[in-house]
């Protein structure tokens, strides 16, 4: 029973954090970022997550895209992804960048994470080849 809440809750909680997310007066208005809009790439970046995996939520996801969405289209540039793994973030980036018009550039070095060093506090948490992807 606790599992289906803890599911449940995470599910229930997907508008919310959509429209808390995006809800940033800074998106640039030629996007045309309705409600619907939002809403439709908030799901959309959700469902991707559970088809494709990736390291990362899709809240985080959101995150990435409301930048991308708050840079004015007269600022030339692509938007690069270094390391991939499986490319869950990388089809999700792929959506915003259709809204916005930009290119993706995707990045892998197909060997997973380097080594960390002992100076790196986030290093205990991974070990050398984690998210390794093969081509």
């Amino acid at each position: 029973m606790t599992r289906f809440l803890m599911k449940a809750y995470y599910v229930l909680t997907v508008p919310i954090s959509i429209l808390f997310i995006l809800s940033s007066k800074s998106i640039h208005p030629s996007y045309r970022m309705s409600l619907l809009k939002k809403f439709q790439l908030g799901f959309r970046m959700f469902f991707n997550k559970h088809r494709i995996q990736t390291g990362t939520s899709y809240k985080s996801h959101l995150a990435m895209a409301l930048k991308i969405l708050e840079t004015p289209p007269e600022i030339l540039g692509y938007i690069i992804e270094c390391g991939t793994w499986k490319g869950g973030c990388a089809a999700n980036l792929s959506l915003v960048c259709k809204i916005v018009g930009r290119k993706l550039q995707i990045y892998d070095s197909f060997e997973g994470l380097p080594a960390g060093e002992l100076s790196d506090r986030e290093a205990k948490g991974y070990k050398k080849g984690d998210y390794f992807g093969p081509l």
